[in-house]
């Protein structure tokens, strides 16, 4: 799967999230594959976008989070839902934006 349109801005948000104290940033294998959300693609395509974000999962799942960044409100929104189908509804989904406030 080719990256998604919210990966093609990588470097400044790992670095905000380098600079949180006491933050531990602990990469997935493959962070710049597409969740399958892509705008509505989720809903006009759910049984691709789901193929997709099973994909999003299994490398999620991998590194076993207690908390996930996103910078996409779209990519938010499926990542939860993916997380509460498979029983990890415990993983936090947050904006970037809610990361930072809380820390500082």
């Amino acid at each position: 799967m080719p990256p998604g349109p919210c990966a093609e801005i990588r470097k400044q948000p790992r670095q905000l999230l380098r600079g949180v104290p006491g933050l531990e940033l602990v990469e997935m294998t493959h962070p710049d594959i597409c969740c399958g959300s892509a705008g509505i693609y989720n809903a006009v395509q759910p049984e691709m976008s789901e193929r997709i974000l099973e994909e999003k999962m299994e490398d999620l799942l991998a590194v076993d989070p207690d908390v996930v960044a996103t910078a996409n409100p779209g990519c938010q929104m499926q990542l939860e839902a993916g997380l509460r189908a498979r029983g990890r509804g415990d993983v936090v989904v947050k904006h970037l934006a809610e990361v930072l406030v809380e820390a500082y």
